[in-house]
C-alpha cells in the first residue's frame, strides 16, 4: 500500500514559476542503453534477513531530480514550489513501476519524494528480487540516528542577568538595540524531538497561535510516527530536547528568561525524533515536510509555507551520505541547513553525518570561556575531507526551556546549533535580500566568525577542524549584511600562465562591509555589497596574492572584477599511511599541513597521499578514525618531492567468542550477538561452529546481548582494548529447561 500523502494541485506562481516547470520530470541518468549495475545491499541488512525473518528497509531509485532551474528563480516562493514539483514529479515517474510491482506482490511500503525511496518491509527473497531490478540503486536497513545527548549541568551553571550568557557572548542584544532587529519574518524549523508548544518563553513564538488563546497546527506542526497521539494534533515533546534548542533560537517570555537569539522570529516543528532516537523513516519524512508543510493529516503540502532556518540537533557514524539529497533540496529551496557536528570529541576525525557533508553548516561548541568543548566532534569532513565543523558557537552551560514549562542547563553541540540557526534568523531579517541565499549567508557567517588559533586537528589559525571559521558572531553578521540598497560584485579568479580557471581561490573585500567567499569550479565568485567603494583581494595558497583597490559597488548595478594570479614556487609532500600493527595500508585517511599555508587531502586504496604545496616548513598530521593521529614536521623545497610516511596505531580491538548449549555445550548457530557501548553499536551472528567475530571496535566499556531462538537472553560485559583480540564465549540457556 503507497501512503504518500495526497498533493492537491498548486495554484499558478506566474511565468518564472511556469517556465521553470515546463519540463518537470528532469532526471540525471545514463543516455545510451548500458544496463545499470546490480544495486547494492546493505551487508548487514543481507546478513539479518539471511538469518530468517523479515525487516524494514529503504529501496533507492537511480533517478536525481534536476534542481537547477530553481536556483535562478528570485522569489523564493516560487523556487520553493518548483523544488518541490520537480522532487515529486521525478518521484513519480521513477517508482511507478517499482511501487506496481509491491502492491501486486502484496506488500506494504511507503513512498519518499525527499530522497526518491520507498520503504519496504520483507524478506530476503524480496531483497534480491528488488536488487535485481534495473531501476534501483541501493538498498539499506531503516535505521536509527541518536539525538546529539546533551549532559545536564546539575548546579543550573552560570546566569549572566536576564539574557543567557550565549545569547549575549554572539552579541545578539547588540543586534536587537543597533538594528532594531529581532528576527521577525522569519521562521525557523527544528527537526527534533518535538517542543512543548504552550511554554512561556515558546509559545508567543509559535506560528500556529492565532492569539487569544486559538491555535492552528495544521502546516506548523508535523508527527510522521504519531508519537505524540493518534491522530497527532498538537505538538509535544518527550525528550525536552526539541523544546531546548527551539528555546535558544527564539525563546522570550517576556520578562527575565531571554533565552533565544531571534525571539522576533516564529517557530514550526517535525518530530523526527521519535524519543532519544531519530528513525531515517522519520527524519526522511521531516525532510520533506521542511520543504512542503502539511496539513495535520499529512496531505494539502504547501511549499509556500516552508521555513527560512531548520535546525538539526542529530547525527550518527561519519562520511554517510544519505542524508545528502534532502539537504540538496532544502539548499536548492533557500533553506538554510543548521546541523550540530557532534558531541564525539576531543579526538580528531569525529564529526558526524549529516553535518559533515558539504552541503551542512555544522556547528561546534565552546563555553563560556570561549575555550572549546572537550566533547565538541573535530574535523575533518568524513565526506570531502573539508574543514568541519564551519563554525562554533556557544553550547556548554546552555539554559533554555524545557517541557514541563520551566529551563535546564545543557551541554552540547545540540545546544551550539540554534545560535547559529538564529542568527541567520536574525541576519535574513535584517537584511531581506540575503533571504534564502544559503551561500551568500555561509560566506558572511564565515567571513565575520572571530577567529581561534587551535591547529590541533589540522588547518589555520583563520580555519581549522577544531573551530572551523572561528566563533560566531551574530552582530558583525549583521552588521557586514548588506541590509539596505545592494550591489553585486563578480568576477573570473585564473592562472596568469594558462588561463586556466582557479576553483577554490579566496576572496576578500573590505570596505563599507567586510566580506570573504572564494571562486566556484568555473573559478567565478560572487558577492553581494552595500553600495561604496571596496579593496578585493583575491589568491592565497598556491597563488600569490593580488589586491585591487578603489573598486566601486552602485546599487542595483553589477562591477566586474577579475583576477589572473602568478603562480608560487611550489614542491610535492608525498607519502604513505599504514597500520602500525599490521603494516596494511590506510586508505580514506586524512593528511592535514599547516604552515606557509594550509592543505589536507585523503588517501587511495594504497594508503597513498600527495600534496603540492608553496615551499617551507610544515606540520603535518595524518588522522583516521579509530587511529590515534600522528604529527611531523616536514619541510617543502623548490621543485622537489618529500616523502614523509606514518604509521597509526589503531584505537580498536575485536571481540571474538563462541555461543553454545549450556546444557548439550553444542553450537548456536544464527545466534544474534549485539555489542553497544560509548563506541557505538555492532551486531552479527553465528555460524554453523556457534562463532562470530565483530572487528574495529573502538576500545572502551560494552554490554553484549546474544538472542537466539529457543534460548533465553545472554549477557556480558566485555571490554575492548587497543589493537588486541577479546574472547568473550556465552552459553546460553534453552528455553525449556
Amino acid at each position: 500500500m503507497d501512503v504518500t500523502p495526497s498533493r492537491r494541485r498548486l495554484v499558478a506562481l506566474g511565468s518564472a514559476l511556469a517556465a521553470a516547470t515546463l519540463s518537470l520530470v528532469a532526471v540525471t541518468g545514463p543516455a545510451d542503453a548500458t544496463p545499470a549495475p546490480r544495486a547494492t545491499i546493505d551487508r548487514g541488512l543481507s546478513a539479518q534477513l539471511g538469518a530468517g525473518g523479515t525487516a524494514d528497509f529503504l529501496v533507492y531509485l537511480r533517478d536525481v531530480a534536476d534542481l537547477s532551474a530553481a536556483a535562478a528563480m528570485p522569489d523564493r516562493t516560487a523556487r520553493a514550489a518548483v523544488v518541490y514539483q520537480r522532487l515529486t514529479a521525478t518521484a513519480d515517474a521513477s517508482q511507478r513501476g517499482l511501487r506496481a510491482d509491491l502492491t501486486a506482490r502484496g506488500v506494504s511500503h511507503r513512498s519518499f519524494w525527499i530522497a526518491n525511496a520507498v520503504q519496504v518491509t520483507g524478506d530476503k527473497a524480496l531483497l534480491e528480487v528488488l536488487a535485481a531490478r534495473a531501476d534501483v540503486a541501493s538498498i539499506e536497513p531503516v535505521r536509527r540516528y541518536p539525538v546529539i545527548t546533551p549532559t545536564v549541568t546539575p548546579d543550573g551553571g552560570p546566569r549572566i542577568a536576564a539574557v543567557e550568557w550565549g545569547v549575549t557572548n554572539i552579541e545578539a542584544p547588540r543586534v536587537w538595540s543597533e538594528f532594531s532587529v529581532r528576527g521577525e519574518g522569519i521562521v525557523v524549523a527544528s527537526i527534533d524531538t518535538g517542543v512543548a508548544f504552550n511554554h512561556p518563553a515558546l509559545v508567543r513564538q509559535y506560528r500556529g497561535n492565532l492569539g487569544n488563546g486559538t491555535f492552528n497546527h495544521n502546516y506548523n506542526w508535523f508527527d510522521p510516527a504519531r508519537v505524540c497521539a493518534n491522530p497527532s494534533l498538537a505538538p509535544c515533546d518527550n525528550n525536552n530536547h526539541g523544546s531546548h534548542v527551539t528555546g535558544t533560537m527564539v525563546g522570550d517570555d517576556g520578562g527575565a528568561n531571554q533565552i533565544g537569539v531571534a525571539p522576533g522570529a516564529k517557530w514550526i516543528s517535525a518530530k523526527g525524533c521519535e524519543t532519544s532516537s531519530c528513525s531515517s523513516s522519520s527524519l526522511l519524512a521531516s525532510g520533506q515536510w521542511v520543504v512542503a508543510p502539511t496539513d495535520l493529516n499529512g496531505a494539502n503540502p504547501r511549499p509556500d509555507l516552508h521555513p527560512d532556518v531548520v535546525n538539526n540537533s542529530w547525527s550518527g557514524g561519519r562520511g554517510d551520505t544519505w542524508y545528502q539529497q534532502t539537504l540538496r533540496s532544502w539548499v536548492a529551496a533557500g533553506i538554510f541547513p543548521a546541523f550540530a557536528n557532534g558531541n564525539s570529541g576531543p579526538n580528531c576525525n569525529t564529526a558526524g553525518s549529516p553535518g559533515d557533508n558539504p552541503e551542512a553548516y555544522a556547528v561546534g561548541a565552546y563555553d563560556i570561556n570561549n575555550a572549546i568543548a572537550n566533547f565538541s566532534s573535530r574535523g575533518v569532513s568524513g565526506v570531502d575531507s573539508a574543514v568541519k565543523p564551519n563554525v562554533a558557537a556557544p553550547g556548554v552551560n546552555v539554559r533554555s526551556s524545557v517541557a514541563n514549562g520551566g529551563y535546564a542547563n545543557f551541554n552540547g553541540t545540540s545546544m551550539a546549533t540554534p545560535h547559529v540557526a538564529g542568527t541567520v534568523a536574525l541576519v535574513w531579517s535584517a537584511a531581506p535580500t540575503l533571504r534564502g541565499d544559503v551561500a551568500q549567508t555561509r560566506s558572511l557567517l564565515d567571513g565575520t566568525a572571530i577567529d581561534v588559533n587551535n591547529t590541533t586537528c589540522g588547518g589555520t589559525a583563520a580555519k581549522n577542524n577544531v573551530f572551523g571559521e572561528g566563533r560566531l558572531s551574530a552582530y558583525q553578521a549583521v552588521l557586514n549584511a548588506p541590509r539596505g540598497p545592494t550591489g553585486t560584485l563578480t568576477g573570473v579568479v585564473t592562472d596568469a600562465a594558462n588561463g586556466a580557471a582557479i576553483a577554490g581561490a579566496p576572496v576578500s573585500v573590505s570596505g563599507p562591509s567586510n566580506r570573504a567567499t572564494s571562486t566556484d569550479a568555473n573559478g567565478r565568485y560572487t558577492l553581494l555589497l552595500t553600495p561604496g567603494t571596496y579593496s578585493v583581494t583575491a589568491g592565497g595558497g598556491l597563488y600569490q596574492p593580488q589586491t585591487v583597490t578603489g573598486v566601486v559597488i552602485t546599487a542595483n548595478q553589477t562591477t566586474t572584477r577579475n583576477f589572473a594570479l602568478t603562480r608560487v614556487p611550489t614542491g610535492t609532500l608525498t607519502g604513505r599511511v599504514t597500520d602500525s600493527t599490521t603494516g596494511t595500508a590506510l586508505a580514506g585517511a586524512t593528511v592535514a599541513v599547516s604552515g606557509p599555508t594550509s592543505a589536507s587531502t585523503t588517501t587511495n586504496s594504497s594508503g597513498q597521499y600527495t600534496l603540492t604545496l608553496p615551499i617551507g616548513t610544515y606540520t603535518a598530521t595524518a588522522s583516521l578514525t579509530n587511529y590515534r593521529s600522528e604529527t611531523a614536521t616536514v619541510t617543502v623545497t623548490n621543485g622537489g618531492t618529500t616523502t614523509r610516511n606514518f604509521a597509526l596505531r589503531p584505537t580498536f580491538g575485536t571481540l571474538t567468542g563462541k555461543v553454545t548449549d549450556s546444557v548439550t555445550g553444542a553450537p548456536v548457530f544464527n545466534a544474534r550477538v549485539f555489542v553497544f557501548g560509548a563506541g557505538g553499536s555492532f551486531t552479527a551472528f553465528t555460524d554453523a561452529a556457534g562463532n562470530y567475530t565483530i572487528t574495529r571496535i573502538p576500545a572502551g566499556s560494552y554490554a553484549m546481548h546474544v538472542t537466539a531462538s529457543g534460548y533465553f537472553l545472554g549477557s556480558a560485559r566485555p571490554t575492548i582494548l587497543e589493537a588486541q583480540t577479546t574472547v568473550q564465549n556465552i552459553a546460553l540457556r534453552p528455553t525449556g529447561v
